[in-house]
């Protein structure tokens, strides 16, 4: 792990006052995330994976909707087969012309949902933070370095380069949750 148990607490808690969370396809390849609010107070977020290719695992915990529903969103017409496969599983796949984070949060917000927790890596991330579709953001950070080319990222490739084009915060706050920093 990279954040402490108190912090992974904390996310929990977060997904449990969420309607949907959003996590993209490396995410269910790398870590096979459940997505639940385990200490939500008993809310469960619907879960939704954002795939261009659908080169998504057989088999996964997000796989099993008995207990929260799971929507796959991917390009339209990618990997068919795969899909009918999800769909026996009772995952949901909804295709879009064009993948993209704008197009999907204006899909579930016409559906109704509303509060949309953003729990994907670096790429996905930059990919949300540059369409405008992240209102809040939520950082911890571990007391831990790594590094290297092939290391986890907060946050990918923005395209920003000089400090004058840095994406600025407003209203900031911390706090401490166990060894970690929640900005």
């Amino acid at each position: 792990w990279i954040s402490s148990k108190e912090s992974r607490c904390r996310v929990s808690e977060l997904r449990g006052r969420s309607d949907a969370v959003i996590v993209g396809g490396n995410t269910v390849r790398k870590d096979n995330p459940r997505l639940t609010a385990r200490n939500g107070g008993g809310h469960m977020p619907m879960r939704v994976v954002m795939s261009q290719s659908m080169d998504l695992p057989e088999v996964a915990h997000l796989w099993d909707t008995s207990d929260v529903h799971t929507v796959v969103t991917t390009q339209r017409g990618a990997r068919r087969s795969f899909q009918k496969f999800l769909a026996s599983k009772g995952v949901e796949v909804i295709e879009f012309d064009f993948l993209n984070p704008r197009d999907v949060m204006e899909y579930f917000y016409e559906c109704g949902y509303l509060s949309i927790l953003w729990e994907c890596g670096g790429s996905l991330a930059a990919s949300a933070i540059s369409s405008g579709v992240i209102h809040k953001v939520y950082a911890f950070l571990a007391p831990k370095i790594i590094g290297g080319k092939g290391a986890p990222t907060p946050v990918g490739e923005l395209g920003m380069v000089e400090m004058t084009q840095a994406l600025r915060l407003h209203d900031v706050s911390y706090e401490q949750v166990g060894p970690d920093m929640l900005i």
